[in-house]
C-alpha cells in the first residue's frame, strides 16, 4: 500500500506542479498583454530562477518542480510574445501615446 501511496504523491506532486506553473505564465502572458508586451512575462519567471538559486523561496519540491516547469513554459511564452507583437504592433503603440 506504501508503494501505491508513493505513487499518487508523485503524480499529484507533478500535476500539481505543472497546473500551477501554466496558471502563473498563463497569467503573467494576459497581465503583460495588457500593456502590448506579452513576452516579457518570461523575465518574472527568470526573476523567479534568480530568488530560488539564492535561497530565499521555501525549500519546498513542490516549489521547485514548479519553477523547473515555468522555466520550460518561460522559452515558448518568449517566442510567442515577440511573435503576438509583431502581429499587433497597435498594442504597443498605444501605450506610448498615453
Amino acid at each position: 500500500m506504501s508503494i501505491v501511496m508513493t505513487i499518487v504523491d508523485s503524480v499529484a506532486l507533478i500535476l500539481g506542479s505543472l497546473i500551477c506553473a501554466l496558471l502563473l505564465a498563463a497569467g503573467l502572458w494576459f497581465a503583460l498583454r495588457r500593456i502590448g508586451h506579452p513576452g516579457w512575462a518570461a523575465l518574472p519567471i527568470l526573476a523567479l530562477v534568480i530568488i530560488a538559486l539564492l535561497g530565499w523561496l521555501p525549500n519546498s519540491e513542490f516549489v521547485k518542480l514548479t519553477i523547473a516547469f515555468a522555466v520550460v513554459l518561460a522559452i515558448p511564452i518568449w517566442l510567442e510574445g515577440r511573435s503576438w507583437q509583431a502581429r499587433h504592433p497597435e498594442a504597443g503603440a498605444q501605450l506610448d501615446h498615453r
